[in-house]
């Protein structure tokens, strides 16, 4: 019994810094409600600017959404009608927004009121875990320094935007799993899997017109020439896989295709040589931008 008593106080003990993390924000926020009276402490909310004339309804939409088995895609209840996805994805994709499911029809500002409460007191929470993990350290001021995070001008100042407080819960425990990779020389993708998209060049199909590197919107493709030599370049990093310079050259010379990291690739120095040869005497007079404007039918802009 003693034992297990001295295991119970030395489980608090090592638990009272990060409970108090929690807490501390917590309570100091549910205070400042009561000195404002916030609802239910009173007549007023904390609900000002876009929190109440934009999210409020766009909470209310998700709720009935989610409660009622409504579309996430599309909503007429907002304004004459707007996609919802796209609304989503930025203001409520949050997780913590689907305990919506709890609250009452009627109580969504008071749900609102508890969120950014929830969240900041969070935001604490994580920032005395990575105090304790980065420092290996369980002392006692690190509720005074998850607290004085919490509760940082940021929140102060734009507490009313909701779902940026998510950056801010979250930010400690990104920052410490970065930390973690460095510290244990893990490198932050495993090169076997990583896989790249890459044009690929048909052997004696590409004329060195250099409409795929003029087409590339990522920079990915990159064309030399000296005399009458001509090398065409590839950076696996900028390749977004779109497919636009394969449907572009004139010669079908291009196939997009799939090639796997390696160390070289990842450190961002190397560009992969897909072709080089020495163009030949007769050349077409037909001018890159020209072709483009044949096949896309678009003007040309040169700065």
């Amino acid at each position: 019994m003693k034992r297990e008593k001295k295991l119970q106080n030395q489980l608090w003990k090592e638990r009272m810094p990060l409970i108090a993390s929690f807490f501390l924000p917590f309570f100091i926020l549910t205070v400042i409600c009561i000195l404002h009276d916030v609802y239910p402490f009173g007549e007023q909310c904390i609900l000002h600017i876009d929190m109440y004339h934009q999210y409020c309804p766009f909470f209310t939409e998700l709720m009935d959404k989610i409660k009622h088995g409504g579309s996430m895609f599309y909503s007429w209840n907002i304004g004459l009608g707007a996609d919802f996805i796209s609304l989503y994805a930025y203001y409520l994709a949050s997780p913590l927004n689907w305990l919506l499911l709890l609250c009452p029809q009627n109580h969504v500002i008071e749900f609102m009121t508890l969120l950014v409460i929830l969240k900041i007191s969070l935001a604490g929470l994580f920032f005395g875990y990575y105090l304790k993990e980065h420092f290996e350290k369980n002392h006692a001021a690190i509720s005074i320094f998850a607290t004085a995070y919490a509760l940082c001008g940021f929140s102060a100042a734009y507490a009313w935007d909701i779902m940026w407080l998510d950056c801010m819960m979250l930010a400690p425990l990104v920052v410490l799993g970065l930390e973690q990779l460095i510290k244990e020389k893990k490198e932050h993708f495993e090169i076997k899997e990583r896989i790249f998209s890459l044009p690929g060049v048909r052997p004696n199909l590409c004329n060195g017109c250099n409409i795929c590197a003029l087409l590339c919107p990522a920079g990915c493709l990159q064309s030399k020439e000296s005399e009458n030599n001509f090398k065409l370049l590839a950076d696996p990093l900028r390749c977004i896989g779109c497919n636009r310079c394969t449907e572009a050259c004139p010669t079908q010379a291009l196939v997009m295709r799939k090639i796997p990291g390696t160390s070289e690739i990842l450190s961002g120095d190397t560009r992969i040589l897909l072709t080089e040869f020495h163009k030949n005497c007769i050349q077409d007079d037909v001018s890159p931008e020209a072709r483009i404007k044949e096949i896309f039918d678009l003007p040309i802009y040169r700065t």
